[in-house]
């Protein structure tokens, strides 16, 4: 089975749990990269703005043939309680290419499960996984089992 994992490039945390479901499930990684790249307080701001009010952001096309997958793991990082504004528009660009999707999301201490929902919603369809790493969880070593569970579903 080929698996891609892709996630949002400027989230570390997303991109730390996508780097260990890819290794688990020796899955290729792409990135979901902003063609705009804002920075510091109004950066804050503006995505604040975006996620808030379920706006489109300019992404990347994929780097990697979507077709060319058995799965596609996307994760992204919860802002604000909501599914972050580039993964949202790269799942509406591309939805109609990826035909079977893990989805996960993570979070400071809550909001992933929203997140998730939306990610679930703009797809309509169950997936074949799902998961939400809370950061305190991930720091600890908690989160690894959840992990580990996450990408055995995947993979079977």
């Amino acid at each position: 089975m080929k698996v891609l994992v892709t996630c949002h490039a400027r989230a570390p945390m997303t991109r730390a749990v996508g780097g260990e479901i890819a290794a688990a499930l020796h899955a290729d990684v792409d990135l979901i990269i902003p063609r705009v790249v804002r920075g510091g307080l109004l950066g804050w701001f503006c995505d604040a703005w975006d996620t808030t009010f379920d706006r489109d952001t300019d992404v990347a096309q994929p780097a990697r043939n979507l077709d060319a997958y058995d799965v596609i793991v996307i994760g992204s990082p919860a802002w604000h309680g909501a599914l972050s504004s580039p993964v949202r528009t790269y799942i509406e660009r591309n939805r109609r290419r990826l035909r079977t999707v893990a989805l996960f999301t993570t979070c400071g201490a809550r909001g992933g499960e929203r997140a998730l929902d939306e990610m679930i919603h703009l797809f309509d369809r169950d997936p074949l996984a799902r998961l939400v790493v809370h950061e305190p969880d991930l720091h600890s070593g908690i989160a690894r089992s959840a992990i580990a569970a996450f990408a055995r579903r995947i993979a079977h």
